[in-house]
């Protein structure tokens, strides 16, 4: 990945993450964070994965939330930064942060059998 990428990703990361903490309210109780951003190097799609903290059973719902905001979002992003293309975001959630924990259960109950 080229310098050029990751600076534009690690942008519109900031970016994103300051317009959801701005809108905490709209997804409370549930707490999201923006784990990472990859830019199409055409710029007209970015992918955007998020961590979702209490609620986790419930993705299906963040995910309409966001694309409920999708369009503000952008529109947030193209009042900040000018690019030769305002990125369509898209978003996925991140599981590995379930994986995570998964691993460290097993490592724990290896350690209590020992």
């Amino acid at each position: 990945m080229s310098r050029r990428m990751d600076k534009i990703d690690s942008i519109l990361h900031s970016q994103i993450s300051q317009f959801l903490e701005e809108k905490r309210d709209f997804f409370s109780p549930y707490l999201l964070t923006v784990k990472e951003v990859k830019t199409a190097s055409d710029l007209k799609n970015a992918m955007v994965w998020i961590s979702i903290l209490g609620g986790e059973e419930n993705e299906d719902l963040i995910l309409e939330k966001l694309e409920k905001i999708r369009r503000e979002l952008q529109s947030f992003i193209g009042r900040k930064i000018t690019f030769k293309f305002n990125p369509v975001i898209l978003f996925k959630i991140d599981h590995s942060g379930e994986s995570v924990q998964k691993i460290e259960e097993v490592l724990k109950n290896i350690n209590r059998k020992k």
